[in-house]
């Protein structure tokens, strides 16, 4: 009886989903700074490690029970190194089960703000006249959805993005 069960741990692993990321949260830090770093997705043990080359400590985080739900949310720490050097790099969750899919992190010195969503029609960030300021050169961390745009914020020509989508004129 033992070696049956034993046979169908054994093969329940071998048919185990990969870990899936669907969306990363901020995606980028400044050099020196610390970041809490949130992964959403699919199939995310609570044992899961982070696998990155961003050059930083990188330290599992416990987010409180009653925010969480169980293998679709993985907190980590990110200490940014002082002299970590700008670039995009890779972030990937290995677990028990796989490898997941890669998302980007940017490491780049700029200034950066969350993009705010409007809880009232009037404060709309996609309209010039009402959207959400920043202060440039800048960097916003948020998303655009399907027909969404903000047309109010820039980035320096100059600076990179990871997972960001150009819109017409150069807008983000």
């Amino acid at each position: 009886m033992k070696l049956a069960g034993l046979l169908l741990i054994t093969v329940a692993g071998l048919y185990a989903a990969p870990p899936v990321i669907r969306d990363v949260a901020p995606r980028g830090g400044r050099p020196g700074s610390v970041v809490k770093l949130v992964l959403k997705g699919a199939d995310l043990p609570s044992g899961a490690r982070l696998e990155t080359s961003v050059p930083a400590s990188v330290s599992r985080l416990s987010p409180p029970a009653e925010t969480m739900r169980p293998g679709t949310e993985l907190a980590f720490l990110v200490e940014l190194k002082k002299d970590a050097r700008e670039g995009i790099y890779p972030l990937r969750v290995v677990a028990p089960s796989g490898v997941s899919n890669v998302m980007l992190f940017a490491v780049e010195d700029l200034p950066a703000i969350e993009e705010t969503e409007a809880t009232q029609s009037t404060q709309r960030n996609d309209d010039v006249k009402t959207a959400q300021s920043l202060p440039l050169p800048g960097a916003v961390d948020g998303k655009l959805g399907g027909g969404s745009s903000s047309p109010g914020k820039r980035r320096r020509p100059d600076s990179r993005n990871s997972g960001c989508q150009r819109t017409p004129g150069g807008e983000e």
